[in-house]
């Protein structure tokens, strides 16, 4: 299969950034017109460091870091994202300022309970596994974030997070569990996507700190049977679904060879198909979310890692949560 050349996809990206940007240095909204977001803020700098042009110039750096620091509440050391505390966006917020060699200026108050290494596994146990694992994964994934970025903690402290999930995880799927993992409906279908997708913010911790997933080839047959049993679910709107699915695979696949041959032809029929109607929506003008974009090309850039020589651009994307956890 020849490559393909997306570089429209990275062209449209940029117009989206320059439309989302905002008056105050490192501001952005989620989408033209809008309203200032700490999630697009944040996003805006990991589609900088994808596309390599993150600033370098001292008194521009400073803007940008400046910018994100200010968005976090003093008292209880969260950003604040629509008036609430999001712990979710000051994980992302900590991991855009890792890409600037640079820290929050307060301690995440808030989730200072989550520090203490007793403590930990109980209150992971309290996380909605079953009715919302995509809410689930986020927040333990942050915390991890947040902890270890600010270095709030210690190795004790990481043994204790990676120990309650490699004990999570399911030997059958090799998704988090917390009793049993049933399919639930997603667009009119039956998947174990939502479990896929609480699965992703772990995986980026776990790569991060250089830790295997202790079921790679059971998490290897799940999305193989995904991709035949759900095919439809992907490639039919721009809310980037295809990030959890492309990244879990592709780090699978550098643990153990299982199926290999396999899912490199099914990583490039679904690669094709997905990024011919990303190339179409880009080119009709469609990109018009900075969050789920940065997200999309955050999946092809592992697509160019996994797959190489099959996808062009003009300059070789960098995969940032190789830099850093969360996104």
């Amino acid at each position: 299969m020849p490559f393909l050349d997306i570089q429209a996809v990275l062209d449209a990206a940029l117009q989206l950034l320059n439309a989302c940007r905002l008056d105050q240095p490192g501001s952005f909204s989620r989408t033209p017109g809008g309203e200032s977001d700490p999630a697009a803020s944040t996003a805006a700098v990991s589609l900088l460091y994808i596309l390599g042009v993150l600033p370098g110039h001292s008194g521009e750096r400073d803007k940008w870091i400046n910018g994100l620091r200010s968005t976090q509440d003093k008292t209880t050391g969260l950003v604040m994202c629509k008036g609430q505390p999001d712990p979710a966006a000051t994980a992302a917020c900590a991991a855009a300022l890792e890409c600037f060699d640079m820290r929050l200026s307060h301690t995440p108050h808030s989730l200072m309970p989550y520090a203490d290494p007793v403590e930990l596994p109980l209150l992971l146990d309290k996380l909605p596994w079953e009715e919302d694992p995509a809410a689930a994964g986020e927040f333990s994934a942050a915390v991890f974030t947040l902890m270890t970025l600010g270095d709030e903690a210690s190795h004790h402290w990481e043994d204790a997070w990676f120990h309650w999930f490699n004990r999570a995880f399911d030997e059958h799927t090799g998704l988090v569990k917390k009793n049993s993992i049933t399919p639930v409906v997603l667009l009119e279908q039956y998947t174990l996507f939502p479990y896929l997708q609480g699965l992703f913010p772990v995986l980026t911790v776990y790569n991060s700190a250089r830790m295997p997933h202790p079921f790679p080839w059971r998490l290897i047959d799940t999305i193989l049977e995904m991709l035949e049993t759900n095919w439809s679910l992907f490639s039919r709107d721009l809310n980037a679904r295809e990030l959890p699915l492309i990244y879990a695979l592709s780090r699978s696949m550098r643990i153990t060879p299982h199926r290999h041959e396999e899912c490199l032809q099914m990583l490039r029929r679904f690669s094709h198909r997905w990024l011919r109607y990303l190339k179409e929506q880009a080119q009709a003008g469609r990109l018009n979310d900075l969050v789920l974009t940065t997200r999309s090309l955050c999946a092809i850039a592992e697509l160019q890692h996994i797959l190489p020589g099959y996808v062009r651009t003009r300059r070789s994307l960098r995969q940032v949560l190789n830099r850093r956890p969360f996104l």
